[in-house]
């Protein structure tokens, strides 16, 4: 009798597992389009995708936008790292709602420059609400999160708690979140260590910002 390997996609309601759509985490592959895939494959219900221990290769964004509800989640800021060789793009691009990315490091390789605008750990698209950030290490970009809009017309981000993420280093700001054309408000964030590539390189000339707020009221911050 022949056996037919199980993936956990073929149970209903288990966490989608990036390996079982082909990423190899092996610090070499591109992974891209499998990570992509397997976020893809619960647009319009929501759900949990899986991305085990191992340095996973990526060359565009790996984007998550979904109003059902993705949690993108490692086997730890120590164990799992999604490492972007493109240093001109966000490594997660992220908007919707009720949203969990955690337990994972977000880094750019090699460290990029602060004059790339684009060069993002965790870029924020539009409005991002109900939704958490929790034990990321961010490293090596130019900003590790940022708040921007495709079109401009307007972004926000909206009772969302971020806990627990380390930003080492950043060339440019640790955290920007300047709303547009509306307001963020009931934010919370939580043990939250930043530090800049300030006196080495690539030279950043003083640019270098901790955290940069715009249009944002009822946040609370602590440690």
């Amino acid at each position: 009798m022949a056996l037919t390997k199980a993936h956990n996609r073929m149970i209903e309601g288990a966490p989608v597992n990036v390996k079982d759509y082909g990423a190899k985490g092996d610090n070499f592959t591109d992974d891209t389009l499998a990570i992509q895939a397997a976020i893809d494959s619960l647009a319009g219900v929501g759900g949990s995708v899986y991305v085990p221990a191992g340095v996973y290769k990526i060359s565009a964004p790996i984007v998550i936008t979904d109003s059902k509800g993705i949690s993108f989640v490692g086997a730890g800021a120590e164990s799992t790292s999604l490492k972007q060789g493109t240093g001109t793009v966000p490594i997660v691009q992220a908007g919707g709602n009720f949203l969990n990315i955690e337990k994972m490091t977000l880094e750019h390789s090699p460290s990029v420059s602060y004059n790339q605008p684009n060069a993002i750990a965790l870029n924020l698209v539009d409005h991002v609400s109900h939704s958490s950030f929790r034990d990321l290490r961010l490293n090596g970009s130019a900003y590790g999160i940022k708040l921007t809009t495709k079109d401009t017309s307007e972004a926000a981000v909206f009772s969302c708690t971020f806990d627990n993420l380390y930003v080492l280093p950043f060339s440019h700001t640790g955290i920007q979140m300047i709303a547009v054309n509306s307001g963020s408000t009931g934010n919370v964030f939580n043990n939250i260590y930043l530090n800049s590539f300030k006196g080495g390189p690539p030279v950043a000339q003083n640019v270098e910002v901790g955290v940069y707020l715009s249009a944002m009221t009822e946040s609370v911050w602590n440690q």
